[in-house]
């Protein structure tokens, strides 16, 4: 045993160089973070949280839109939260909706701390499927997360198994 220890005691020190700062490298000389790896990592268990907001088929909230062109928040898909760190955060909406006649058009964009991000549209068809994600880097303090859409037809939802009006937002790290 204490033939191992002695073997692996100089790779050891080799490939993990710790800074004055308290940073720690692998087979990094001068680590700039807390962990600094140079090369694959495999890791198990992170911190992440999740807040959903709306739902499918039967929890989706009823949605009828404002025809008249302009941009409008979708009813009860706002999140706001506080991160205690700046992190990574992935944003992801869904939104599934019919009009009767059949024609406009409507688009659907994420808003995160009042900067548009992502969008899609779908136009002229009966029955309007939407799904983006978005990848944000955030500060430490609090973000407000929403969807808006604007159209010019009488866009709705009702409770059905194809409906979604969903908004989900995995924070990465602590919060």
């Amino acid at each position: 045993m204490i033939k191992k220890i002695l073997l692996f005691a100089p790779l050891f020190f080799f490939v993990c160089h710790i800074n004055t700062a308290q940073n720690v490298g692998i087979d990094e000389p001068d680590p700039s973070e807390k962990l600094d790896v140079n090369g694959r990592v495999k890791a198990k268990g992170f911190k992440f949280t999740t807040y959903n907001v709306g739902g499918f088929a039967s929890d989706a909230p009823i949605f009828s839109a404002v025809n008249n062109n302009q941009w409008h928040d979708m009813p009860g898909i706002t999140r706001t939260f506080s991160l205690d760190e700046a992190t990574t955060v992935i944003s992801s909406y869904t939104f599934s909706g019919y009009t009767p006649a059949g024609s406009g058009y409507i688009i659907v964009r994420l808003v995160i701390d009042g900067v548009v991000g992502n969008s899609i549209i779908s136009g002229y068809t009966t029955y309007s499927g939407l799904h983006c994600q978005q990848f944000s880097e955030l500060s430490a303090g609090s973000h407000t997360i929403k969807v808006q859409y604007r159209t010019n037809s009488p866009f709705r939802t009702e409770i059905g198994d194809y409906m979604a009006n969903y908004l989900q937002i995995l924070v990465f790290g602590s919060n």
